[in-house]
């Protein structure tokens, strides 16, 4: 099985060609708890997995961007094994970029091929960025665990930008069906209540309350003129068909802002960084009485703290069958 490592210099941003094309090789970073492995004839990094014990173990490699200022299309290829389903997790200056990319159990000990590669569109990058990987083993039996081997990651010019959503005067509506659909998201207008809109967003895929996995994750380029603070809501309802107040009800969100909280009778929870489960109850009509559960904290209202005026996103990812989302609405607070 042969794989290429070969370096290409990419071109102007203007236009995405094959030849500009970015490839850099797992073993080029620089680790923080990988170790480089030659098990499947390449050097790559993997992690050695904390058998003893029976623990997951995690680590970290980074790398320096050096090349034109644009927005790419990053492309991870992972490599399967039939140890255990390895996690891989992507960051640009320390910020997480889309979910957790969570690899297939392989049937052979090691394998390379799209189904262990992921996507994340049209990040933005400049000359000095740190790009990181960090990967997590796992065991599919108790007993033997994979090594979170992964191959590379390459760069490509994005084949165009991602569509901007603008901040006036303190306030920012996004109509939600307008991102760039991935995965298993799905645009509809389902209920006798229409939409605001061209419809709205219904996630088709299966629940998936553990994980935002990356497959299923919407990201929102956002333009804040006005910093501050940002209370966050979005208009939505219980899916057509429920029948339980706690069916087809929720999402994950991040707002990747400077700060992302959530609050209850006076206490803060941090979220930055996090996705947090994001519900409503209402089975009759579209509704902005939206809150945010995180780690067992529920019922919270949301904020989002920007120190300055630039472009940031907001990531939503699928989690309960069939829940749908009209529109996302931030507005300033403070």
């Amino acid at each position: 099985m042969a794989i290429s490592f070969a370096w290409l210099v990419n071109l102007p941003m203007t236009i995405a060609q094959e030849s500009s094309l970015i490839e850099w090789s797992s073993s080029d970073f620089e680790s923080d708890g990988f170790y480089t492995d030659q098990y499947t004839g390449v050097e790559l990094l993997a992690i050695r997995p904390d058998e003893k014990n029976g623990k997951p173990v995690s680590a970290t490699a980074s790398r320096v961007f050096d090349q034109s200022e644009g927005y790419y299309d990053i492309r991870f290829h992972g490599v399967g094994e039939n140890d255990g389903r390895s996690s891989f997790f992507l960051f640009i200056n320390d910020q997480p970029i889309g979910g957790e990319v969570q690899l297939p159990l392989s049937n052979e000990s090691w394998e390379v091929g799209e189904s262990y590669n992921a996507v994340f569109r049209s990040v933005r990058l400049k000359e000095a960025d740190v790009v990181s990987v960090k990967g997590m083993t796992h065991s599919a039996d108790g007993k033997e665990w994979s090594r979170a081997r992964w191959l590379k990651l390459t760069f490509s010019p994005s084949q165009q930008l991602p569509k901007l959503f603008v901040e006036r005067g303190g306030v920012l509506l996004i109509e939600a069906e307008e991102a760039e659909l991935v995965g298993d998201w799905t645009v509809e207008q389902s209920f006798d209540e229409p939409a605001a809109g061209t419809g709205h967003l219904e996630f088709a895929g299966e629940n998936s309350y553990a994980k935002a996995l990356n497959k299923n994750t919407l990201r929102y380029t956002i333009q804040i003129n006005t910093p501050g603070l940002y209370q966050v809501k979005w208009k939505s309802r219980n899916g057509k068909g429920a029948v339980r107040f706690d069916e087809m009800n929720d999402s994950w969100m991040r707002v990747n802002a400077n700060v992302f909280i959530g609050t209850k009778n006076g206490l803060q929870t941090d979220l930055t960084g996090d996705f947090t489960k994001i519900w409503i109850q209402d089975t009759k009509s579209w509704s902005w009485a939206s809150f945010g559960e995180h780690h067992g904290v529920n019922g919270m209202q949301l904020y989002a703290q920007f120190d300055r005026a630039g472009t940031y996103t907001v990531e939503v990812c699928g989690r309960s069958r069939f829940h749908p989302i009209d529109q996302i609405l931030l507005f300033k607070v403070k």
